[in-house]
């Protein structure tokens, strides 16, 4: 919850209230070691519609998490400035196949969460 709370505050919202108001309406939890928790139909039902939004351009989606999905982008080099946040996923990539180039032309990338 805290790197959430990170997150949101760089837009001035009262990020304690805005998060209080999605607990009361069960939209997500928080659970005993402070992990905030969205429920899976709720996280399903965005990105659908994000894909619905660019279902053929991938590198035209504003949140790429899908590993395939984001594999294909960098490896491409295809992301473009609508694209706002990346789940870059290497656990089971032993070598990247892309370079640093892959990701000149998302400009508006702003929140880039890799695992190694």
């Amino acid at each position: 919850m805290n790197r959430v709370m990170k997150i949101l505050d760089r837009y001035d919202l009262d990020t304690k209230i805005e998060i209080g108001e999605l607990q009361d309406q069960c939209l997500v939890t928080v659970g005993k070691e402070g992990n905030l928790m969205m429920h899976g139909l709720i996280r399903d039902t965005g990105r659908e519609i994000v894909r619905a939004k660019s279902p053929n351009i991938l590198g035209k989606r504003c949140r790429l998490w899908d590993r395939e999905d984001v594999k294909r982008v960098l490896t491409t080099k295809s992301g473009r400035e609508e694209v706002e946040g990346l789940a870059l996923d290497l656990s089971e990539c032993p070598k990247p196949s892309f370079s640093t180039e892959a990701f000149r032309g998302m400009l508006g990338l702003r929140l880039l969460n890799s695992r190694a």
